[in-house]
């Protein structure tokens, strides 16, 4: 901290690649999940990442209140800029490998129910009522 108590740029920066690391660890979590299928544990990982975006966000505003690091001699400015770029490359895949599983079950569950059309719109509503011809009934 500063004589003033407020965290000099350096402090935040480190601050921000703390909570960088742990999201990235979240997100790579979130893979391993997303590839076994054990959906059951990503509404609490999700949970969690959100609550991590949040302090990013906060942290970014402090930083960027605090001023320009030194883009050239900061290794933790390079730092940061890097885990950004993965931490954005591995949210990126995560969601088209959830945006794969969705359209499988989607593609099962019109099987089941005889339904033509997607059973759930992009929202995750109910898109329409299934068909007539159910493959099963209860």
């Amino acid at each position: 901290m500063t004589v003033s108590g407020t965290p000099s740029l350096a402090q935040t920066l480190e601050e921000e690649l703390s909570l960088l690391r742990r999201f990235l660890d979240l997100l790579a979590r979130e893979h391993e999940l997303l590839l076994a299928g054990e959906t059951a544990a990503l509404p609490a990982l999700a949970e969690e990442k959100t609550h991590l975006a949040a302090a990013l966000a906060r942290t970014e505003t402090a930083r960027r209140a605090l001023g320009t690091p030194d883009r050239k001699n900061s290794p933790a400015w390079q730092e940061l800029r890097e885990l950004g770029a993965r931490a954005a490359r591995a949210n990126l895949e995560n969601g088209v490998i959830l945006a794969a599983l969705t359209r499988h079950v989607e593609g099962a569950l019109r099987i089941f129910t005889g339904a033509e059309e997607p059973i759930y719109g992009p929202a995750g509503n109910q898109a329409k009522s299934p068909g007539s011809r159910p493959l099963a009934s209860a």
